[in-house]
């Protein structure tokens, strides 16, 4: 064992620093995994009148605290409401820009994410809307 300790002192002084480079480079990596083990995802799910907003950690428990902002497609801010802590967050659309699709944005406080939501998706949306009411009233 002291024939490994002597041999690390002897090494050239450059050298030296090579075991503390590789210390800090490991627990970057870990500090940067711990981070990517806590990340927000934000799920949007739409129909012609209301969206449904849910806010989720990586390891599947929901957010419990925060907010949810919607921005229009200028980014001017139309709706803002807390998060639900047990169920996604219902919100009716209040204002025809958001037709013109629109982002909505979850922010717990320490962790935040959005989505975006195109014309494409809010008329395929309604299209799907209006095939299940078509198909229920044909019943």
């Amino acid at each position: 064992m002291s024939d490994l300790i002597s041999w690390k002192w002897r090494l050239h002084p450059h050298h030296q620093t090579l075991p503390a480079v590789l210390l800090c480079g490991t627990l970057q990596l870990f500090d940067t995994h711990a981070a990517q083990a806590h990340a927000l995802g934000v799920f949007v799910t739409l129909d012609c009148t209301s969206i449904d907003v849910d806010a989720r950690y990586s390891n599947g428990k929901r957010a419990r605290a925060g907010t949810i902002s919607l921005f229009d497609d200028r980014d001017i801010l139309v709706v803002e409401r807390p998060v639900s802590p047990d169920t996604a967050t219902r919100i009716p659309f209040e204002t025809a820009n958001m037709l013109r699709g629109f982002r909505v944005v979850v922010d717990t406080g320490s962790h935040d994410d959005y989505w975006i939501v195109t014309p494409d998706d809010l008329s395929e949306s309604c299209a799907q809307q209006a095939r299940g009411v078509v198909a229920g009233e044909e019943k």
